[in-house]
Protein backbone atom coordinates (compact mmCIF):
# COMPACT_ATOMS: atom_id res chain seq x y z
CA UNK A 1 0.00 0.00 0.00
CA UNK A 2 3.03 2.13 0.17
CA UNK A 3 6.64 2.81 -1.54
CA UNK A 4 9.86 2.06 -0.27
CA UNK A 5 11.69 -1.10 0.71
CA UNK A 6 9.95 -4.22 1.61
CA UNK A 7 11.76 -6.95 3.71
CA UNK A 8 10.65 -10.72 4.11
CA UNK A 9 12.60 -13.19 6.04
CA UNK A 10 12.21 -17.20 5.65
CA UNK A 11 13.67 -19.83 7.72
CA UNK A 12 14.49 -23.13 6.61
CA UNK A 13 15.02 -26.38 8.81
CA UNK A 14 15.91 -29.19 7.43
CA UNK A 15 16.52 -33.16 9.10
CA UNK A 16 20.52 -33.19 8.50
CA UNK A 17 20.22 -37.56 8.18
CA UNK A 18 18.60 -38.87 4.75
CA UNK A 19 18.59 -42.76 4.19
CA UNK A 20 18.42 -45.05 1.61
CA UNK A 21 18.12 -48.80 1.72
CA UNK A 22 20.45 -50.93 -0.99
CA UNK A 23 19.72 -54.81 -1.29
CA UNK A 24 22.94 -56.53 -2.12
CA UNK A 25 22.47 -59.56 -4.00
CA UNK A 26 25.27 -62.13 -5.70
CA UNK A 27 24.82 -64.84 -8.50
CA UNK A 28 26.25 -67.96 -8.01
CA UNK A 29 26.15 -70.41 -11.24
CA UNK A 30 25.93 -74.27 -10.17
CA UNK A 31 26.14 -77.18 -13.33
CA UNK A 32 25.43 -80.57 -13.09
CA UNK A 33 26.80 -82.85 -16.85
CA UNK A 34 25.34 -86.27 -16.42
CA UNK A 35 25.76 -89.22 -19.31
CA UNK A 36 25.99 -92.88 -19.57
CA UNK A 37 29.24 -94.37 -17.79
CA UNK A 38 29.29 -97.04 -20.90
CA UNK A 39 28.34 -96.66 -25.02
CA UNK A 40 28.83 -98.96 -27.79
CA UNK A 41 30.62 -97.96 -30.55
CA UNK A 42 28.56 -96.28 -33.01
CA UNK A 43 26.08 -95.52 -30.34
CA UNK A 44 24.12 -92.43 -30.16
CA UNK A 45 25.34 -90.97 -26.80
CA UNK A 46 23.19 -88.07 -24.68
CA UNK A 47 24.30 -85.87 -22.34
CA UNK A 48 21.92 -83.55 -20.25
CA UNK A 49 23.68 -80.38 -18.89
CA UNK A 50 21.74 -78.37 -15.75
CA UNK A 51 22.93 -74.66 -14.86
CA UNK A 52 21.31 -72.71 -12.09
CA UNK A 53 21.57 -70.02 -10.20
CA UNK A 54 21.78 -70.43 -6.85
CA UNK A 55 22.47 -66.58 -5.71
CA UNK A 56 20.33 -64.03 -4.55
CA UNK A 57 20.60 -61.78 -7.82
CA UNK A 58 20.02 -62.65 -11.12
CA UNK A 59 22.99 -64.12 -13.26
CA UNK A 60 23.20 -62.18 -16.37
CA UNK A 61 23.90 -63.29 -19.73
CA UNK A 62 24.32 -66.87 -19.08
CA UNK A 63 26.50 -69.61 -21.66
CA UNK A 64 26.74 -72.95 -21.42
CA UNK A 65 29.56 -74.27 -23.55
CA UNK A 66 29.94 -77.71 -24.38
CA UNK A 67 33.43 -79.21 -24.63
CA UNK A 68 33.08 -82.21 -27.22
CA UNK A 69 35.88 -84.97 -26.93
CA UNK A 70 37.36 -86.58 -30.19
CA UNK A 71 35.68 -90.03 -29.30
CA UNK A 72 32.77 -88.08 -29.44
CA UNK A 73 32.46 -86.37 -32.31
CA UNK A 74 34.91 -83.61 -31.59
CA UNK A 75 37.29 -81.78 -30.90
CA UNK A 76 34.69 -78.77 -30.98
CA UNK A 77 32.86 -76.78 -28.68
CA UNK A 78 29.17 -76.07 -29.14
CA UNK A 79 27.56 -72.74 -27.43
CA UNK A 80 23.84 -72.70 -26.00
CA UNK A 81 22.59 -69.20 -24.99
CA UNK A 82 20.55 -69.51 -21.42
CA UNK A 83 20.54 -65.61 -21.13
CA UNK A 84 19.68 -64.08 -17.69
CA UNK A 85 18.98 -66.66 -14.96
CA UNK A 86 17.01 -65.29 -11.68
CA UNK A 87 17.70 -66.53 -8.26
CA UNK A 88 16.58 -70.22 -7.82
CA UNK A 89 15.86 -70.40 -11.73
CA UNK A 90 17.36 -73.61 -13.75
CA UNK A 91 17.55 -75.05 -17.24
CA UNK A 92 18.37 -78.08 -18.46
CA UNK A 93 20.54 -78.42 -22.08
CA UNK A 94 20.43 -81.79 -23.66
CA UNK A 95 23.68 -82.90 -25.52
CA UNK A 96 23.27 -85.59 -28.52
CA UNK A 97 27.03 -86.90 -28.98
CA UNK A 98 27.91 -89.97 -31.13
CA UNK A 99 30.31 -92.64 -29.85
CA UNK A 100 32.76 -92.68 -32.60
CA UNK A 101 36.33 -93.88 -30.91
CA UNK A 102 36.85 -96.79 -28.34
CA UNK A 103 38.01 -95.46 -25.04
CA UNK A 104 37.51 -93.37 -22.05
CA UNK A 105 36.14 -89.90 -23.21
CA UNK A 106 35.46 -86.94 -20.58
CA UNK A 107 32.75 -84.80 -22.18
CA UNK A 108 33.39 -80.96 -20.36
CA UNK A 109 30.54 -78.41 -19.85
CA UNK A 110 31.25 -74.56 -18.96
CA UNK A 111 28.71 -72.26 -17.45
CA UNK A 112 29.62 -68.06 -17.53
CA UNK A 113 28.00 -65.23 -16.89
CA UNK A 114 29.08 -61.85 -17.05
CA UNK A 115 28.36 -61.06 -13.82
CA UNK A 116 28.24 -64.64 -11.93
CA UNK A 117 31.80 -65.81 -13.11
CA UNK A 118 32.67 -69.90 -14.49
CA UNK A 119 32.01 -73.28 -13.31
CA UNK A 120 32.31 -76.74 -15.04
CA UNK A 121 31.42 -80.05 -14.69
CA UNK A 122 32.21 -83.82 -16.63
CA UNK A 123 30.33 -87.00 -17.65
CA UNK A 124 32.58 -89.52 -18.57
CA UNK A 125 31.51 -92.41 -20.88
CA UNK A 126 33.70 -95.42 -21.95
CA UNK A 127 32.97 -96.54 -25.70
CA UNK A 128 33.12 -100.28 -26.05
CA UNK A 129 33.01 -102.27 -29.21
CA UNK A 130 31.46 -105.64 -28.15
CA UNK A 131 32.84 -108.80 -30.22
CA UNK A 132 32.36 -112.22 -30.75
CA UNK A 133 34.45 -115.16 -32.36
CA UNK A 134 33.59 -118.40 -33.18
CA UNK A 135 35.38 -121.48 -34.20
CA UNK A 136 34.46 -124.88 -35.55
CA UNK A 137 36.91 -127.52 -35.32
CA UNK A 138 36.23 -131.20 -36.48
CA UNK A 139 36.62 -134.07 -38.23
CA UNK A 140 37.36 -132.79 -41.86
CA UNK A 141 35.96 -136.20 -43.58
CA UNK A 142 32.55 -137.77 -42.44
CA UNK A 143 31.33 -140.70 -43.24
CA UNK A 144 27.24 -142.60 -43.56
CA UNK A 145 25.95 -143.93 -40.32
CA UNK A 146 29.04 -142.63 -38.02
CA UNK A 147 28.69 -140.32 -35.34
CA UNK A 148 30.49 -136.97 -36.56
CA UNK A 149 32.76 -134.53 -33.77
CA UNK A 150 32.91 -131.27 -33.83
CA UNK A 151 33.86 -128.31 -31.08
CA UNK A 152 32.80 -124.50 -31.30
CA UNK A 153 34.31 -121.98 -29.28
CA UNK A 154 33.30 -119.21 -28.53
CA UNK A 155 35.68 -115.91 -28.04
CA UNK A 156 35.30 -112.63 -26.61
CA UNK A 157 37.33 -110.33 -28.55
CA UNK A 158 36.22 -107.20 -28.03
CA UNK A 159 35.89 -105.39 -24.79
CA UNK A 160 33.51 -105.32 -22.63
CA UNK A 161 31.70 -108.42 -21.16
CA UNK A 162 29.00 -110.17 -23.08
CA UNK A 163 26.19 -111.37 -21.81
CA UNK A 164 23.46 -114.06 -22.94
CA UNK A 165 25.28 -115.42 -25.50
CA UNK A 166 23.68 -118.88 -26.96
CA UNK A 167 25.68 -120.80 -29.69
CA UNK A 168 23.65 -123.12 -31.37
CA UNK A 169 25.82 -125.72 -33.90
Amino acid sequence: TREGTLFSCATVSADPRVCAQTVVGRPSLAIDKTGPEVAQLGADVAYTVTVKNNGSAVAKNVVVTDKVPAGLGGPKEIPYQVGDLAPGQSKTITVPLKAVERGRHCNVAVASSSNAGTVQDDACTLVVKPGLKLVKTGDAEQYINKQAKSKVTASNIGDTDLTGVTVTA
